[in-house]
């Protein structure tokens, strides 16, 4: 059977309620539910998860957004687009690994339990850690999934068990990345860097809008933010994607960092473009910067070609394909 929503309408539902929910929490004034819909911000896709959250766990559409089913519903989304087999814990039942891993099923699986534990629509109130860890156990243990705590652990516990990945965190903590496989660095880096964090406070990855709304959580909020933010940055006012400020990290290694990742993004689509398509290379690569210039982009791809292959871009010979 397929799940009745997916990883998209799942994404989508978790973003706009937490978008709502700062935005109730910044208004002298709240707005009820039916509010929002007037206004057009619980329609389509934006609302088509938790509407069959609700369905599924049998529940009526709640009056307010700060009713203790919508931080229920977040849990759920939460839970459902973090699985844990295969990253960071090992497979032990392929047969069972589109159940583990599937988001619409895990979604799915949850309102089930939520239905019949109808107890958990009301446990979520202050969206603290304690909460959180709670009713995560309860979710999870009924449905044959790990308890999400758990996955954080074991990744935490690689930069205390293996130096290699002490190093790659002493790398992403300057951001003066090796060459070698950058891209992959970043991100795996930046990947242990949000687990550490989630489990020490899983509370504000799960209802970040409350903390960043001025929640008290006994914890830095504003820094735990600025180390999640997106690694680059696009620009409100012109096309392009932008090296980011970050605290405790130099201009010059966020610059050096910037360039080889992008360096790599244009060498992996050529390698693509050389073993999947036909004729000549197509190095448009308009949407990285404002000021594109097409002769200046074509050399930087080139550069990082021939550095990773020895040969140029043009030294290619178009053969037509045989009759």
């Amino acid at each position: 059977m397929l799940p009745p929503v997916g990883l998209h309408a799942i994404y989508e539902g978790q973003a706009r309620f937490i978008q709502l929910d700062f935005l109730n929490r910044a208004r002298s004034e709240p707005l009820t539910c039916e509010e929002w819909r007037a206004d057009g911000y619980l329609s389509g896709i934006y609302v088509e998860a938790f509407e069959s959250f609700l369905k599924l766990t049998e529940t009526e559409w709640p009056e307010s957004l700060f009713d203790p089913i919508v931080p229920l519903f977040l849990l759920v989304c939460d839970l459902s687009i973090n699985p844990t087999r295969g990253m960071p814990l090992d497979i032990e039942n392929f047969e069972h690994l589109i159940h583990d891993v599937d988001v619409g099923i895990r979604f799915a699986e949850m309102c089930f339990t939520i239905k019949s534990k109808p107890h958990l629509k009301a446990a979520i109130t202050d969206l603290s850690k304690d909460e959180y860890i709670d009713v995560s156990e309860q979710l999870t243990e009924q449905r044959g999934y790990d308890h999400p705590l758990a996955a954080l652990t074991v990744v935490k516990e690689w930069v205390e068990a293996h130096p290699s990945v002490a190093a790659l965190m002493e790398e992403h903590r300057t951001f003066d990345f090796e060459l070698e496989n950058l891209p992959i660095r970043v991100f795996l880096s930046h990947y242990i860097s949000m687990c550490i964090d989630k489990l020490e406070n899983p509370q504000f990855f799960c209802w970040p809008s409350a903390y960043l709304a001025g929640q008290a959580g006994g914890f830095d909020t504003k820094a735990i933010w600025l180390r999640h933010l997106s690694l680059f940055s696009d620009h409100a006012e012109k096309d392009g994607v932008y090296p980011r400020k970050w605290p405790n990290r130099s201009e010059t290694s966020v610059k050096t960092t910037f360039d080889r990742f992008y360096g790599s993004m244009a060498l992996y689509e050529l390698t693509e473009q050389w073993i999947l398509g036909d004729g000549p290379f197509d190095c448009d690569f308009s949407w990285m910067s404002d000021s594109y210039n097409q002769d200046t982009f074509r050399n930087w791809a080139n550069d990082s070609f021939k550095a990773a292959y020895g040969v140029n871009l043009g030294d290619f010979e178009i053969i037509d394909p045989p009759d």
